[in-house]
């Protein structure tokens, strides 16, 4: 549709895999790649470090826990801090 985009992405992995995609030549050569900013951290309304954790049977959906520590994190056994 040629707009501009702007994505923020906390998690390093779903980063990783959006800045692949983006290099293909084909999004490259289409001009895909270029209407594209991302931004490799979340998005909220102050600054803060928070965690980032998933499901063990979906690592790419992030859910965001902004505690002082990682022992503060309540989740279920079947998650995992990401970042």
């Amino acid at each position: 549709m040629g707009v501009q985009v702007i994505a923020f992405e906390a998690m390093k992995d779903n980063a990783n895999i959006m800045k692949h995609a983006l290099a293909l030549k084909s999004n490259v050569n289409s001009g895909l790649s270029q209407r594209v900013t991302l931004f490799e951290h979340g998005l909220g309304k102050e600054q803060q470090e928070c965690f980032v954790c998933s499901d063990m049977g979906n690592v790419g959906d992030g859910h965001v826990s902004c505690v002082s520590t990682e022992a503060d994190i309540q989740m279920d056994d079947n998650y995992k801090v990401r970042g």
